[in-house]
């Protein structure tokens, strides 16, 4: 069971999704701040850095413990779908349903409280960063299943 859940595909999709999730989150909160008036290699080695820390201790745990079994369980959901674009659009459909309920669990876990959903910003700001990651997820399960199919 656990052989299937974490299958090669899976775990490369959530390591990438993790630091490419990391990077992003550095990178948006980042360009709301301050001016930077430092060398380009200096701030571009502290995002990578941190980035690379942000995605190990927050980020990749929410991956692994919630992405990767979501996921599995969307696949032995439309594992029986034969037509190809109706699969896929379900399982792309399923996957953003699945992150936005994944985020509203780890905003009640981690906050204690669910975002404010008066206010716009907070709103697209929760829909990008509930739907991206595990879209951007399924999309590199998918390529990686085709490779593996192919080869």
């Amino acid at each position: 069971m656990l052989k299937n859940i974490f299958s090669k595909s899976k775990l490369l999709a959530a390591c990438v999704t993790s630091f490419n999730m990391g990077f992003v989150f550095i990178i948006l909160t980042e360009s709301t701040g301050e001016e930077i008036n430092a060398a380009f290699f200096t701030v571009a080695s502290e995002v990578l850095l941190f980035s690379f820390w942000f995605s190990l201790w927050y980020i990749a745990p929410i991956v692994f413990l919630a992405g990767i079994p979501a996921s599995a369980g969307i696949d032995k959901i439309t594992a029986g779908i034969t037509n190809t674009e109706a699969g896929n659009t379900l399982r792309a459909v399923l996957h953003a349903l699945a992150g936005i309920i994944i985020a509203l669990l780890a905003y009640f876990v981690l906050g204690e409280r669910f975002p404010d959903f008066n206010n716009r910003e907070i709103v697209a700001n929760f829909i990008f960063l509930s739907i991206y990651p595990i879209v951007f997820f399924w999309l590199i399960d998918t390529l990686a299943n085709k490779k593996n199919t192919e080869a």
